[in-house]
Order: structure tokens, then C-alpha cells, then sequence
């Protein structure tokens, strides 16, 4: 009976393990989706400043983010 739970335990855990890793992977997708689509919105926030404002902007890209800073005097 020992090796009945032992194997039971194993199955178990194996099938955690699995359903663990595939809602890890659905989270991640998620996430990188919705961070694209932050992106997307703030980068048409920024055009949408740069044709009513009528400012100049200067555009700078780093590795993690697009940047843009006004240079008109105030």
C-alpha cells in the first residue's frame, strides 16, 4: 500500500507540475501582450502630443523604453 501513495504522490505532483508550468507560460504571454499594447497606447499618447502641442520633440530609444523629450523653450 506504501507504494500505491508513493506512486500516487509522484503522478500527483507530476500533474501540478505540468499545469503549473503551462499557467506560467499563459501568464508570461500575457504579459508580454500587454506590455506591447502600453507601448503601443503610449507611443499614439506621444503623437497625439507632438500634433497639439506643436512642440519640437526629440526622440531617443533606449533598450527598454522610447523617449521623448520637448526642446522648446518655455
Amino acid at each position: 500500500m506504501s507504494q500505491r501513495m508513493d506512486r500516487n504522490k509522484h503522478v500527483c505532483r507530476t500533474l501540478l507540475a505540468r499545469e503549473h508550468k503551462r499557467i506560467r507560460a499563459e501568464y508570461e504571454e500575457r504579459v508580454k501582450q500587454l506590455e506591447q499594447e502600453r507601448q503601443g497606447v503610449e507611443e499614439e499618447r506621444v503623437q497625439v502630443a507632438l500634433h497639439t502641442a506643436g512642440s519640437t520633440f526629440r526622440h531617443f530609444e533606449t533598450s527598454r523604453a522610447c523617449i521623448y523629450i520637448c526642446t522648446t523653450p518655455m
